[in-house]
């Protein structure tokens, strides 16, 4: 009987009883594709490494073939670890070329955004940006530069500045009791009320908004403009103090119905120092300079509401300032000895500036007799009710000035502020500052993931940001005293985790001209889960204060709305333990800004699930490096895989788990065209849209076959050729235990992928093949492979970088065993005579091996051939073989089946 046997691939199923003629027990540097088996080519070898260089990453830039970025490891311990880079185009096998860029420690991950590359450290994120040919080295975020802002003074005195003559009805005039009797008061206060408030209205368009200068509290904070425009690393919103009175409206005569009145109203100019100027050069292209930006003033007075009656101008500070510096009528701070004394006087904070013709920007006050009968008399202002409620809500801030990247020098002292536009009377049609979310906190990521020209970090620890230096955080002053530098200590509870974080600068940036008289009135820290922060000043003088939580502002802040400078607060309560100095945020996913990945936004930071992302990974054909199509992204978490959807603007709008499949080694997810491949402990998932399926089905057995149980496998080892040290001619392992360190590449040129050993513990690797959905195994050596789409990358023991999508002109030999063989008669004995090996090969590059057995347990050597075909044998008959095939086949050829003669034992007849 004759019988053809077509070849398929390496299968362990089904059982050896059932399979179907034609599986492979091994099929050795075999694939079976296109209906035939083709022989796996060796990678073409590509550089190679020193024993002390791992090769990193492969970096695709515009302009230039493929950088190269080597870690060299030192040969001495203690030593820090080198990065370097080479030219494709050089001399691959001399790495001495190579040129050193930077040391960074404890890499656990890379990937690259157009010519940035991103490196996660146990440290944080660290950058190299390719420019003039070179790389330049960037930590995670530049250097903040401390900025310190203060108000002057533009006249020397504002009293009789602006004069006037207004309406006076004649019912305001004689006593207050006498003005109380009046029917008609409402009206007249109605009528004086329009007209002092559209005097002081015009006086501020013409004189003060519209020539750039500033009258009423306010805040200002300014942020890094960076090369796309965003904003980052903000300062802290520092209140301005340039006056906490209305404004006071002096009459100086009074008849007929008509009143002359003078207007004192100060404003200021405002200018600002850069006190430090860390070293930002490396910066230039990624910072384009600094905006700075205001709030609309913070009314002290209230235009909507009628004026009151007049009274003298030391009765409206003492019962109508905002703060009531030292308290009045009985409480504590009148100086004097009794209420009654006649020198008994109060004193009233009235704004922080420097005063016209002075460099000293301090308090100052006005000094008010209790007892001194005052002659003059003013317009009563009324006070705005919400003052210190707005000065709490503030959160709108405008453009006002820009700083060029060259302007950001160190200053000697305090400069104007060089206004974009002079007039300031349309602020709020200015551009806006988007608030920042912790951009001052630094990252630690375990996994990166460049999708859609965005960075996406997994694994995440966040530690609480450095306090900024206190003196960009409050108005300047330089008085007398000098500077007192502080350690600053905040605490915060993230995601319920305390956690603390600590500046102990002792530069000037980072002090107070005098703590003990001029405690900040205003002090935000940029996060909001912040609630205590410590002073310890170098004098051994310690404040701590509680923060609140602001509403509007990712931020905390302190505020001391009696503004007293000359006390400290009380102190809060000390913290028993300092807490953790970062939080793990394990559910977590953090997106950049497109093509900016120093900037994490708000809207790019999602939860997935509640265990932990262990990596992340898009199924969208890829287009090119970094760019991976628009959707799904994939989140490998420690519960299962969840899809995310990306919505019109980057952000992740949806999310769904679609599998509970965890992954066991997030090292080999492999993103292929249209799909992502993942180990998971029952093997190997593809991920498609959203259906998950087993590839490993064919190969994934806890008892694998035994090659060593062969009769003459030594012989048949010794006739094979293979271009590693080792023969991988040795008994096969768990598939599952293979996977657990398995690496994958993915031939994208081949349509295959290789699974191979990590750390090189197994001599062989799988090679699945997408075109035919079949398995083989292959000779291997490798120790790791280089993301670098679409090449197909590896580094050897031997450190040798070699490419699958390039092939090699050497081949190694080739073995092909089969599966028991029933020929359509699994429990009757057979005696086979002729078997030929069909296909296109040479003559002489096949040689075969027949084997036989009874039970499938123990196999006897039949026959062997030097050629591909057995005639002229007969003996034993067996109900099961096995043949063997050791090939030396080159690109081109191809084996495809075996034909067979063999005769039935029959049981019906005389012996």
């Amino acid at each position: 009987m004759n019988t053809e046997i077509p070849y398929s691939g390496h299968a362990v199923t089904p059982d050896d009883y059932t399979c179907p003629d034609g599986q492979l027990a091994l099929s050795l540097n075999l694939i079976h594709e296109d209906g035939h088996l083709k022989p796996i080519p060796q990678p073409a070898p590509v550089l190679t490494l020193t024993a002390d260089e791992r090769l990193l990453f492969i970096h695709h830039v515009a302009g230039k073939e493929n950088p190269v970025i080597i870690l060299s490891r030192p040969s001495l311990s203690g030593e820090p670890d080198a990065i370097h880079w080479i030219e494709m185009t050089t001399d691959l096998d001399d790495t001495s070329a190579a040129k050193f860029i930077s040391h960074i420690h404890d890499i656990v991950n890379i990937t690259a955004i157009g010519n940035t590359l991103i490196f996660a450290t146990e440290h944080g994120l660290r950058y190299l940006i390719w420019r003039d040919n070179d790389y330049t080295p960037l930590d995670s975020k530049p250097p903040f530069i401390p900025i310190a802002f203060g108000l002057k003074q533009i006249r020397s005195s504002t009293y009789n500045d602006i004069q006037d003559e207004i309406a006076f009805p004649d019912e305001l005039g004689g006593s207050a009791a006498q003005r109380f009797e009046k029917e008609d008061i409402i009206r007249a206060y109605t009528e004086l009320s329009n007209a002092v408030h559209g005097l002081i209205n015009s006086h501020v368009a013409d004189n003060i908004t519209s020539k750039g200068y500033f009258y009423q509290p306010f805040f200002i904070r300014y942020a890094f403009r960076l090369f796309d425009g965003s904003y980052s690393w903000h300062s802290a919103p520092v209140l301005m103090l340039p006056t906490v009175t209305p404004p006071i409206v002096k009459i100086t005569d009074k008849s007929g119905g008509k009143a002359k009145i003078t207007l004192d109203m100060n404003h200021f100019q405002l200018n600002y120092h850069i006190l430090d100027h860390p070293t930002i050069a490396d910066w230039k292209e990624l910072i384009a300079g600094v905006d700075v930006f205001v709030s609309a003033p913070v009314y002290t007075y209230d235009q909507s509401r009628d004026i009151e009656f007049p009274v003298s101008k030391a009765y409206s500070l003492m019962l109508k300032s905002l703060v009531n510096y030292y308290g009045w009528k009985g409480r504590p701070g009148i100086s004097g000895s009794s209420d009654t004394d006649p020198e008994a006087s109060i004193s009233v904070f009235t704004g922080h500036y420097a005063a016209y013709n002075s460099d000293n920007y301090i308090d100052h006050c006005e000094q008010v007799y209790v007892n001194q009968n005052y002659s003059d008399e003013i317009i009563n202002i009324p006070l705005h009710p919400r003052f210190h409620d707005n000065i709490r809500s503030t959160s709108n801030f405008y453009k006002i000035a820009s700083l060029d990247f060259d302007d950001l020098a160190t200053m000697d002292e305090m400069k104007p502020l060089p206004l974009t536009e002079s007039d300031l009377s349309s602020l709020v049609a200015r551009e806006p500052l988007t608030d920042d979310y912790r951009s001052h906190c630094p990252l630690v990521a375990e996994s990166l993931f460049a999708f859609n020209s965005r960075l996406n970090l997994a694994g995440i620890s966040l530690s609480p940001a450095e306090p900024l230096p206190l003196r960009s955080c409050v108005q300047f002053a330089n008085a007398a005293e000098g500077n007192a530098p502080a350690t600053v200590k905040v605490w915060s509870r993230i995601d319920g985790v305390r956690c603390y974080a600590v500046n102990s600068d002792n530069s000037f940036a980072n002090g107070l001209s005098d703590p003990a008289t001029e405690f900040p009135r205003y002090i935000f820290y940029p996060d909001a889960s912040a609630y205590k922060m410590e002073f310890a000043f170098s004098s051994g003088k310690t404040v701590r204060i509680n923060l609140t939580p602001h509403d509007f502002l990712n931020g905390a802040y302190y505020y001391n709305s009696t503004f007293l400078a000359d006390t400290t607060p009380e102190n809060a309560a000390p913290e028993t333990t300092d807490g953790d100095p970062d939080v793990s945020l394990p559910s977590k996913i953090y997106t950049s800004e497109a093509g900016n990945p120093f900037l994490f936004p708000a809207t790019g930071i999602n939860t997935v699930g509640s265990g932990k992302v262990m990596a992340l990974s898009s199924a969208a054909r890829a287009l090119s490096q970094g760019q991976f199509g628009q959707f799904p992204l994939y989140a490998f978490t420690s519960e299962g895989v969840w899809a995310l959807e990306v919505g019109s603007t980057g952000a992740y709008v949806a999310r769904q788990p679609i599998t509970r499949d965890v992954c066991v080694n997030p090292a080999a997810i492999t993103q292929i065209d249209s799909a992502v491949l993942f180990p998971t402990s029952r093997g190997i998932m593809t991920l498609s849209g959203a259906d998950a399926q087993c590839i490993t089905v064919p190969v994934n057995t806890d008892t694998p076959f035994d090659i060593l149980s062969l009769p003459a496998i030594s012989q048949i080892s010794d006739l094979m050729k293979f271009p590693t040290v080792r023969s991988p001619l040795s008994a096969l392992k768990p598939f599952t235990d293979f996977l657990a360190d398995c690496g994958m590449i993915y031939d994208y040129p081949g349509q295959r992928i290789i699974i191979y050993s990590r750390h090189c513990d197994y001599d062989y690797a799988y090679i699945y093949s997408l075109r035919s959905h079949q398995w083989g195994i292959m000779d291997s050596d490798l120790s790791y492979s280089v993301n670098s789409y679409p090449e197909a990358l590896a580094v050897d023991r031997h450190g040798h970088l070699v490419d699958f999508s390039r092939k090699f002109d050497i081949q190694p030999s080739q073995l092909l065993i089969t599966r028991p063989l029933k020929l359509d008669a699994p429990d009757v004995l057979k005696t086979v005579d002729t078997v030929i090996q069909r296909g296109m090969f040479p003559r002489g590059s096949v040689s075969s091996v027949l084997y036989g057995s009874r039970d499938l347990s123990r196999w006897h050597l039949i026959t062997s051939s030097t050629g591909h075909t057995l005639r002229g044998f007969s003996g034993t008959p067996y109900r099961y073989f096995r043949i063997a095939l050791i090939s030396d086949l080159c690109g081109g050829e191809f084996i495809s089946r075996a034909s067979v003669s063999f005769r039935p034992r029959l049981t019906d007849k005389l012996r």
